[in-house]
């Protein structure tokens, strides 16, 4: 193996020294991969050898040297490395006894789940991961879960997968979660699998089970935003993932996929949108009225007025998706000059990037809301976390006689993309000028993945 030390940067700007243990054989030998679970051990064996019987100063063949160190000899610094090992790297490596999940044997991971998983995934050593999803559905963000690429990866890679869900979950989740669980599945080709009776380590939550050629093990964590299924799945900022010997888990029977996309309701309407509103943005709304009427007619007569209208999407973050709702808002049938028109909408969370194209998230909320007002004036703006939003995507048209209408679209406006994805957007720019900006483009959209797959809606009288 070969070893080479060079300064670097931590995370927070602060300078630190990386030791960097590689394979020397082109190719790899795989020593340096198999050397992670047990550097521990590797430390504790350097700390051993440092603790020169001949208490030399700087290296000797009695400790640290060898035939092909020998012209490294007057680098080394042997008392001042065991003094660090001794007291600012070892004692530092024994996890604390409440992260002892799983007993002494325990072991922390200091890097991200999915890049973890990742890592073994590629490597081979998996026959089988387990994604086992929490308690409570309303903490469920497939569409923004951390680990979704490394988990569809993994199939290809001929891993076995699975989603294992709580006993009963089935029925209260909404059809757009549902419909979000079986896309996951299906992308991964998961078996969905409900679970009963899981039980976590005492104030930790299991997120995932593997299983390699030793047997099975554990993944979990203490922080409870990263036992959420979102982008902050299995974050380390806050707390290591945790890894032990796994348990056999209780299973129930398998998820049958249609029972998931199955729609509840007498009164409900379902069909998928294609290419069907493909084309220049100015006629988006125009074209999706006129879809909607034709599959329910009776959702849309003429002959009573709209009060009130709430749109609910936690996901409502590009310019794009703001400008089809601004056409949609335009069009709407039965919309009265005093019509009042709700918005619930999930905060940006902090996207790092510059908004520099019409499909690129705003990274600052105070815009965005300037953006959306100066579209649609008169807006009520309700702006919450994502995490208390719903997670359904949908209209509620609310009439004069008392009768309301909800439209689900399944995934809001994100499916639709630009027909050219060279078109820039100044971000930077004052609201009231971006709102212009947005307004006058002529945009042409497309169904995105060229409609291979029709985005449901469903209309419930």
């Amino acid at each position: 193996m070969g070893l080479s030390v060079a300064p670097s940067l931590r995370d927070d700007g602060g300078k630190r020294m990386s030791i960097f243990l590689h394979d020397k054989k082109t190719g790899g030998a795989g020593l340096a991969v198999s050397a992670e679970p047990i550097l521990p051990r590797l430390l504790e064996r350097a700390a051993q050898i440092l603790d020169c019987r001949s208490d030399c100063t700087s290296g000797c063949p009695e400790c640290t040297l060898r035939r092909d160190m020998q012209f490294e000899l007057p680098k080394f610094d042997r008392i001042g490395a065991l003094d660090l090992l001794t007291k600012d790297i070892l004692p530092h490596l024994a996890l604390p006894e409440n992260l002892q999940i799983f007993g002494p044997k325990t072991r922390a991971i200091t890097e991200d789940l999915s890049t973890y998983l990742a890592r073994q995934i590629n490597a081979g050593k998996l026959r089988r991961i387990d994604v086992i999803l929490p308690d409570d559905p309303a903490t469920w963000d497939l569409q923004d879960w951390s680990g979704l690429t490394c988990f569809t990866r993994a199939a290809g890679l001929g891993c076995q997968t699975r989603i294992l869900i709580p006993e009963g979950s089935v029925a209260k989740l909404d059809i757009s979660q549902r419909l979000d669980l079986l896309r996951v599945s299906a992308r991964a080709e998961a078996t969905i699998v409900e679970y009963r009776d899981m039980r976590h380590p005492a104030g930790a939550q299991v997120l995932a089970q593997i299983e390699t050629v030793e047997g099975l093990s554990d993944l979990a964590t203490t922080n409870s935003d990263a036992a959420c299924l979102d982008r902050h799945w299995g974050e380390v900022a806050a707390s290591p993932i945790l890894f032990g010997q796994g348990k056999s888990i209780k299973e129930g029977p398998a998820v049958d996929p249609a029972a998931l996309a199955l729609v509840r309701g007498g009164n409900a309407v379902k069909f998928g949108i294609g290419k069907e509103l493909d084309g220049p943005a100015a006629r988006f709304g125009q074209k999706f009225w006129k879809l909607l009427d034709e599959q329910c007619p009776s959702a849309f007569r003429q002959d009573r007025s709209m009060i009130h209208i709430t749109y609910h999407d936690r996901y409502l973050v590009t310019p794009l998706s703001v400008r089809l709702l601004s056409e949609v808002w335009q069009q709407m049938p039965g919309r009265q000059v005093n019509t009042q028109f709700s918005l619930v909408i999930g905060r940006t969370e902090g996207d790092p990037r510059d908004c520099t194209s019409f499909t690129h998230n705003w990274p600052d909320d105070e815009d965005r809301c300037g953006v959306i007002e100066a579209l649609m004036p008169g807006i009520d703006i309700d702006l919450r976390n994502r995490r208390d939003c719903p997670h359904q995507r949908f209209f509620r048209l609310e009439y004069s006689n008392g009768k309301a209408t909800e439209i689900t679209l399944d995934q809001g406006f994100g499916p639709w993309v630009l027909a050219l994805r060279s078109l820039r957007f100044d971000g930077q720019a004052l609201p009231n000028r971006q709102a212009a900006m947005l307004k006058s483009a002529q945009l042409n959209i497309t169904m995105q993945h060229g409609a291979r797959y029709d985005s449901p809606v469903i209309i419930e009288l």
